[in-house]
């Protein structure tokens, strides 16, 4: 039987460098043919034109999110076969179910594995199963370190640029991580009005946090999400001010790990097999 080829994925992630990390994760050795969109709506006009294998769908996105995404490609016959896997970075027992309940095929967290993605789509779609048990939220410690772990599942990637992957991702850390720590002070001192933008904030800042293995910082902002979500966008001020002084002491550790890995990990360019 002749060797159908790679299936195509739409990836839909507003976060630029998830995106990268999963797109050349998804794309290693040929598993997948990646489309790209940036929201939920840019989703939808992709699916009208470009009919996918599967939908790796981010869950918490602006405006139109992931569940919104569901419920509309469900409600209209021509999409509703199509399989969609959350990607999410939301991983507590109620987030599990409730995400469940909307009928995805699966579910996987982040910070994702990087050297296994393109397998657990694939096999998620073979099997249809209900995700692993998942491990909590680790509480932030008193002193930021780096989960080396967490880095390890970036080994063997390369950015368009030829460098480790790793350091193109702390590039896009350090730049623009300032403008998200301005953006929730501002909602802090705007009050309960802000409380959903400075949820949106810390739920961004978590999951690039935890890709780059900053436990520490990806749970003091898991933190500030839950209490902003729950409209206690004041209570977060000591929170918020822990992240603003210690982010240059957390930026130059993560600088040293990078740099770490990219001297001594071996990367493959993404248009090479190996």
């Amino acid at each position: 039987m002749p060797d159908p080829g790679p299936l195509t994925v739409l990836l839909v992630e507003d976060e630029p460098d998830i995106r990268l990390v999963a797109r050349l994760a998804l794309q290693r050795q040929g598993a997948f043919t990646v489309v790209e969109a940036a929201s939920g709506s840019a989703a939808m006009r992709v699916v009208a034109t470009v009919r996918p294998d599967v939908i790796l769908l981010d869950v918490m996105m602006p405006e139109m999110d992931g569940p919104d995404v569901l419920r509309a490609l469900a409600g209209d016959p021509s999409t509703a076969g199509i399989p969609v896997v959350f990607l999410t970075a939301k991983a507590t027992s109620e987030d599990l179910s409730r995400l469940g309940a909307l009928g995805a095929a699966g579910i996987i967290t982040k910070p994702f594995d990087a050297t296994t993605l393109a397998a657990d789509v694939r096999s998620i779609l073979d099997r249809r199963v209900a995700p692993p048990a998942l491990t909590p939220e680790p509480s932030p410690s008193t002193t930021w370190t780096i989960n080396e772990a967490a880095l390890a599942k970036l080994d063997g990637l390369v950015g368009e640029d030829g460098r480790d992957i790793r350091l193109d991702l702390y590039d896009l850390f350090a730049d623009r991580t300032p403008a998200v720590l301005s953006q929730l002070q501002a909602a802090r001192l705007a009050g309960a009005g802000a409380s959903k933008d400075a949820a949106r904030l810390a739920h961004s800042l978590k999951s690039a946090a935890a890709t780059l293995g900053l436990d520490g910082m990806a749970a003091l902002c898991a933190r500030i999400e839950v209490q902003a979500s729950a409209g206690r966008v004041m209570d977060t001020a000591p929170l918020i001010d822990r992240l603003v002084v210690e982010f240059e002491p957390a930026l130059a550790l993560l600088k040293a790990a990078c740099l770490r890995f990219a001297s001594t990990t071996p990367v493959s360019h993404p248009d090479r097999s190996s």
